[in-house]
């Protein structure tokens, strides 16, 4: 789990880049991340000759399910970072624990307790303390206080839009951790891995289409290299963050990553400037901690 904690932080912080400063498109950001990440569990699939029948009836169609719902994810999250400071986009897409505890009590029937009810109320509070902050405003004061909070300060309606997809990724990876978990080890981490990517880069080059979303060809060597590791990293932390769900509970599993969300406003401060205000660290610190609380929980009830 920590694997995928570096690899997913540091692909944030290339996405983050790539979008707003190198002007790559969402779409393009997701299929080059998923062409990759489906290229190399390929090879790993064919190195470790591992088979691609199934032991059980119906394990194709979940791992698609799982495919499309990680698609939608990611290119949700991908397009918050677009909208979104690095740490706030991160933050409120990691209160994923919280709808994993809710769908795996559905589908898998997990006991929720009533601090997970407590925790969800907290998060909320939290999300909108972080969608509200600096929302419309323009940092206020000037000189050094000026730039320190320009990065938080957006229009209101952008904000919104960012929380909203942000939210929608923290869901829909929530569906995709709880059917990995329902899987367990019946499927090879490597398949699953390859199946996401494939999905989401039939997906992405779709929609490219679709819309017409033209092609941005990077003309720096710094463009290509984010290009290229956008989808090492994601392959990394896929690997392991797959392998890592199939092996404990996913509300267990899920807390070791909030990891990213310190290193997202640590990346976001040091190397884009991007300094949070008093509202939003507020918010951020309330969602991680009930988020938090929620996992420590179900690690303690763990057999």
């Amino acid at each position: 789990m920590a694997v995928s904690t570096l690899g997913f932080s540091t692909m944030t912080l290339l996405v983050r880049v790539g979008g707003t400063v190198l002007g790559l498109p969402t779409l393009q950001l997701v299929a080059s991340r998923s062409v990759v990440q489906a290229g190399l569990a390929g090879v790993l699939l064919g190195a470790t000759r591992t088979s691609l029948s199934l032991p059980r009836p119906g394990l194709w169609g979940l791992t698609f399910a799982r495919s499309l719902s990680g698609t939608v994810g990611i290119m949700s999250f991908f397009a918050a970072l677009q909208l979104l400071p690095l740490g706030d986009a991160t933050v409120i897409f990691f209160t994923g624990p919280l709808w994993t505890v809710a769908l795996a009590a559905v589908a898998l029937g997990e006991p929720v307790a009533r601090l997970d009810v407590a925790a969800a109320v907290v998060c909320l509070v939290g999300v909108a303390a972080v969608a509200n902050a600096s929302g419309g405003g323009s940092g206020g004061g000037d000189g050094d206080a000026a730039k320190a909070t320009a990065a938080a300060a957006l229009p209101l309606a952008a904000r919104l839009a960012g929380v909203g997809l942000s939210l929608l990724g923290a869901i829909s990876s929530a569906v995709s951790y709880v059917i990995v978990r329902h899987m367990g080890a019946a499927v090879p981490a490597a398949l699953s891995v390859a199946a996401f990517g494939v999905t989401a880069s039939v997906v992405s080059i779709a929609g490219m289409a679709v819309m017409g979303t033209p092609v941005v060809v990077p003309t720096t060597l710094l463009g290509w290299l984010i290009t290229g590791s956008v989808g090492v990293c994601a392959f990394g932390g896929s690997m392991a963050l797959t392998a890592g769900l199939q092996r404990v509970p996913a509300g267990i599993a899920t807390i070791v990553r909030y990891v990213d969300v310190a290193l997202a406003y640590a990346y976001g401060v040091v190397l884009l400037g991007e300094v949070p205000t008093p509202l939003g660290a507020g918010g951020a610190a309330a969602i991680v901690v009930a988020a938090a609380a929620v996992g420590v929980r179900r690690a303690l009830r763990a057999p």
